[in-house]
């Protein structure tokens, strides 16, 4: 059987990526540690009085019944006015087309949900979700996607 030989070059190079890979670990679970530590986590064995869950009960459906009261209001509507800054530059609003039911002008946030509305819901799932991710997970999902292109990109040697 014969030894296998390594070039010093190639060493340095396997000894480099190792120690880059080592960082990233670390740095991960550093983050993961983090993440978990300033998490609140319930103390066993200790439960609060029944006094004070009752409390607490009676707290949370007073806040409920206060949203559901001013979400049932509707937003009275006020139209942008004076000059915004378009894609084609600066215009006055009282240049824009009038349009809606009866004349009227809607809100910002009435447009906006007008606009909700108009989009699919496989479309609005999908933004949920991509929501729902850590930006740091998107960075690291980005530089690991730049790697792969980088190393898919790299001229192969002939033999």
């Amino acid at each position: 059987m014969s030894n296998l030989g390594f070039n010093e070059n190639d060493v340095r190079l396997l000894k480099h990526c190792l120690w880059i890979n080592a960082k990233c670990v670390m740095l991960i679970l550093l983050f993961v540690i983090a993440l978990r530590w300033t998490q609140p986590s319930p103390m066993p064995g200790t439960a609060p009085p029944a006094v004070a869950a009752t409390s607490a009960v009676a707290a949370t459906s007073e806040v409920t019944t206060k949203l559901t009261s001013t979400e049932s209001r509707q937003p009275t509507p006020i139209p942008p006015t004076g000059w915004r800054r378009t894609n084609r530059g600066w215009e006055h609003t009282s240049s824009w087309p009038q349009s809606g039911e009866l004349g009227q002008s809607h809100s910002i946030s009435e447009l906006i949900a007008m606009q909700e509305s108009r989009e699919p819901k496989w479309f609005n799932a999908v933004l949920g979700r991509v929501s729902g991710i850590p930006p740091l997970m998107i960075a690291v999902l980005q530089i690991a996607v730049i790697a792969v292109i980088l190393n898919l990109a790299k001229p192969q040697p002939r033999l």
